[in-house]
């Protein structure tokens, strides 16, 4: 194999999707991925073909995930990236077209990422048993019914949906910059200005429609004109401070509240770390009974598994809510202090490696609300297998809340 790659696939156009949100395994119709740990070289995978969904915890596997397949051939195969379908490798879904589940049992993807292996230290098992099989799932896929009734063939609409779908434009974790809209009595500039933005213009600048005209400057020589502050998220403000001459008029910074955070985060040892990643010196909690423990300037949240990707929801609040979340299977709160006022959690996944400030109002005092549940194997998706809930409010900002 290379590129990271094990491919199930049959022979047709569906590609491979290239989103793997819980890290291990996705599908699109017609083709699935599994991702390895190295990069290229050989890994022990075992194929079992089963009639149910397999049983047991997966003791002795670092990482499991559910992920289902839906085959327009009922010829889908294992095989490395740019190997080619071989006659001689088996067949994964032997009842013919329709929908499969499929199990991925991992362990030592992590001893040399990126590495070139030439013995086989990452073992797999694949698991695959038939959910929807035999002549009404080739009506429901459209396979070989089109034909016969002379009409658009349905499984290569899927198929093209899922070409189009394989690459979703916000991927989780990644953070959107939404870009200012013009108004509409606000016509965009074409033309670039005509003078430098420190040096005042040899002739009077047109104003826009539904603004007023600047006609005089405002304030004394040496004074600012005006002020950028960056106070609402992804967004540059204008602020002009309307001020007497002689008189020093203070901006001051106003603090949103960021917009809720849907992304994943890597659990390690049952871990997920949040701390100041510039001042990583605070003693760590021991690991938690339930869900989350706290120390000054640390936090550690319990994870079902042990390795792998999970799904992490953010919310902060301006203070304690009232209510708790509905959905999730179990909750905990608790109080911590951070003396720094950043806290990251450590291990979350995103595109430019940016990670929120889940205490961006400063040092002191903090709630944290933690929610979790695991989803349901009989559900199978591409998405992490469990997730969890932060939700953040302060208590007591300033050096009373830190000491």
């Amino acid at each position: 194999m290379s590129y990271h790659q094990l491919l199930v696939y049959e022979q047709g156009d569906a590609t491979a999707p290239s989103d793997v949100p819980n890290g291990l395994a996705a599908s699109v119709p017609g083709a699935a991925v599994i991702l390895t740990g190295i990069h290229t070289g050989v890994v022990d995978v075992t194929v079992r073909i089963t009639d149910a969904p397999p049983t047991g915890s997966g003791e002795g596997w670092e990482e499991v995930e559910d992920v289902e397949l839906i085959s327009f051939t009922g010829e889908m195969r294992l095989a490395g990236l740019g190997m080619g379908l071989a006659d001689e490798l088996p067949v994964l879904t032997a009842h013919g077209p329709g929908r499969y589940g499929m199990r991925v049992h991992a362990r030592g993807r992590g001893i040399d990422r990126d590495g070139v292996a030439k013995v086989p230290f990452e073992f797999y098992q694949v698991t695959v048993w038939p959910i929807e099989v035999g002549p009404q799932a080739r009506a429901r896929l459209g396979v070989g019914v089109a034909e016969e009734l002379g009409l658009p063939d349905k499984s290569r609409a899927i198929r093209e949906w899922a070409r189009q779908h394989a690459q979703p434009q916000h991927e989780p974790g990644r953070l959107v910059r939404t870009e200012q809209q013009h108004k509409p009595d606000r016509p965009a500039r074409t033309e670039p200005p005509q003078h430098e933005p420190d040096r005042p213009a040899e002739t009077e600048p047109q104003c826009e429609p539904g603004l007023p005209a600047r006609a005089e400057q405002q304030h004394e020589p040496g004074l600012p004109a005006r002020a950028e502050s960056s106070h609402e998220v992804g967004r540059l403000v204008r602020v002009e401070p309307q001020h007497e001459p002689g008189r020093l008029v203070r901006v001051e910074q106003r603090l949103t509240v960021p917009p809720p955070l849907r992304a994943v985060a890597m659990a390690d040892e049952h871990r997920l770390r949040v701390v100041n990643p510039y001042q990583d010196t605070a003693p760590a909690p021991e690991l938690p009974a339930g869900l989350v423990a706290a120390a000054p300037d640390s936090l550690v949240i319990r994870t079902l598994k042990r390795r792998g990707r999970v799904g992490v929801h953010v919310n902060w609040q301006p203070a304690a809510p009232r209510m708790q979340a509905q959905g999730w299977e179990e909750s905990e709160e608790i109080e911590f202090v951070t003396t720094t006022g950043v806290m990251h959690l450590t291990t979350l996944i995103t595109d430019d490696d940016q990670r929120p400030n889940l205490t961006y109002q400063g040092a002191g005092r903090y709630g944290l609300g933690v929610y979790g549940r695991a989803r349901d194997r009989e559900r199978l998706s591409n998405r992490p297998g469990e997730s969890y809930l932060l939700v953040v409010w302060p208590i007591e900002l300033g050096a009373r809340g830190g000491g």
